[in-house]
């Protein structure tokens, strides 16, 4: 398969989208009932984005055929060693090229772990295929580090040159996951579990009760800093650019736009000789 995107780790996923092209639960997609399973059902939203990758798809005897070869070889040549005889037939009647693109996207439903495999060869397909890898490529460029978009399961118009708009799959990023290194973690948030607080205290004979308790003396104020402490140019800039590189280490090296001239010293800059007044009264009149 090509083009996956994944963890870079080797892991399980990485074993998940070699070989076998579908996986868990079969999703579709059409303008009419939006996104459902193979059986109809609505499937949920939002989900995880596992991974996603083109390969080769042929349909012969209602049945799909997979290369996922890295790299994938040219349809063009495969098709044009199979008789046109063979070919399927689209909805017009006319032979169609056996062996296509397809684009595969592996989601997974977090609350559940349900794998959903959605796989299609159409330009829709495509144009959804094309938007989400590069929202995901800008992400983990602008953080440094890959991160896995949760997606809403959306459509999107797209205008065809030959049937107007229309409407295509689409996938909605509403927020990102880093996924787990070798050792542990989530690629979900999880609800902490409560906390369960310990018996109270016992109060001795010797206490006293806490109505009678006496109210410790307030802790007298701190004298004002006059003049008042400011923190310096020098270590604001330094803690701004600490916090662009926390979030995003490839803007650490970036620089502020320049500073813009203010009243005060564009009123204080010196004239031009030809627009000054003279320096003294006379022939100022």
């Amino acid at each position: 398969m090509n083009a996956i995107t994944g963890p870079p780790d080797g892991g399980m996923l990485a074993r998940l989208l070699t070989g076998q092209v579908t996986h868990g639960v079969i999703a579709r997609w059409s303008e009419t009932t939006g996104w459902t399973t193979r059986e109809g059902q609505p499937l949920p939203s939002p989900m995880l984005l596992l991974g996603f990758g083109t390969v080769l798809r042929r349909w012969k005897d209602k049945r799909p055929y997979y290369i996922t070869d890295s790299p994938l070889p040219d349809p063009e040549t495969l098709n044009s060693e199979i008789p046109i005889e063979e070919w399927e037939k689209n909805l017009n009647g006319d032979p169609t090229p056996p062996w296509k693109y397809c684009f595969v996207f592996y989601l997974v439903h977090e609350a559940t772990g349900r794998l959903h495999t959605f796989a299609h060869d159409t330009y829709g397909t495509l144009l959804c295929y094309e938007a989400i890898k590069e929202q995901c490529f800008v992400k983990q460029w602008l953080t440094g580090m890959f991160v896995m978009p949760i997606v809403q399961l959306e459509k999107a118009p797209w205008k065809s040159a030959k049937y107007g708009m229309q409407m295509r799959p689409h996938l909605e990023p509403i927020d990102w996951r880093e996924p787990p290194r070798v050792g542990g973690g989530n690629l979900v948030q999880q609800t902490p579990a409560p906390q369960l607080s310990g018996p109270a205290p016992t109060q001795t004979a010797d206490e006293p009760p806490p109505w009678e308790a006496p109210t410790p003396a307030p802790a007298p104020a701190p004298a004002p800093a006059y003049p008042p402490a400011a923190q310096s140019a020098a270590a604001a800039a330094a803690k701004a650019a600490a916090a662009i590189a926390a979030k995003a280490p490839l803007l650490a090296g970036t620089k502020p736009a320049a500073k813009p001239i203010t009243v005060a010293e564009s009123i204080a800059d010196e004239l031009p000789s030809h627009s000054a007044p003279p320096k003294d009264d006379k022939g100022w009149r």
